[in-house]
């Protein structure tokens, strides 16, 4: 989701507004990390500096810690406002796409092939059923009883509507829910036109 709530006052440092406090902060922790590890090479190849550069490296390491609670808690306040606007949401954390018999989330064309799928792991078989319902069933939720704790919905995708699953993939993996609205967006997106390919 992109940021509509920017700051007139423009980025001194080149950082893209547009993107949620949260995924800035994350940024900016993956930068602390390298850079602690780049302290540890300087000590490992360099023991002298082992003192001065191990009271920074736990600087580092406080300031990290301190980045991840606030960015939790960034991440709760936007989707709480997104949850206001768009619905309720549910926990769905997939890998990304990958593949799996089923038929289309869309069409339903149930040709018995490997699809290219979202499988995504939710919280409860209750959980699961109600996301289920949002896809009117085109869908399928993999619960077994001897594994009750790993519970995942598994979508499919004919090829004609592979990007409709990607939007899905897309529009759910930045928070690792999904909602309602989510589905329905996925359902009715229609691939930008300078997005296809032209044959010559």
């Amino acid at each position: 989701m992109k940021n509509t709530n920017l700051s007139p006052t423009p980025s001194i440092y080149g950082l893209d507004l547009t993107k949620q406090p949260s995924e800035l902060m994350e940024g900016l922790r993956n930068k602390l990390m390298c850079v602690r590890g780049e302290m540890s090479d300087i000590i490992n190849a360099f023991p002298v500096t082992e003192i001065d550069m191990k009271h920074l490296c736990g600087l580092l390491s406080c300031g990290l810690e301190v980045l991840y609670r606030a960015k939790k808690e960034a991440l709760e306040r936007e989707i709480k406002k997104d949850d206001k606007e768009r619905g309720k949401s549910l926990y769905f954390s997939s890998r990304g796409l990958g593949s799996d018999w089923g038929t289309c989330f869309i069409c339903e064309e149930s040709e018995k092939i490997l699809r290219t799928n979202i499988a995504a792991f939710v919280k409860s078989k209750e959980e699961g059923e109600t996301i289920l319902s949002w896809f009117n069933g085109k869908a399928r939720l993999d619960f077994r009883p001897s594994e009750p704790n790993w519970i995942q919905m598994k979508v499919c995708a004919c090829e004609k509507h592979i990007h409709n699953l990607e939007y899905l993939s897309e529009q759910t993996s930045r928070y690792h829910i999904i909602r309602k609205k989510d589905v329905e967006d996925a359902v009715n997106y229609k691939e930008p036109d300078n997005a296809k390919v032209t044959e010559i």
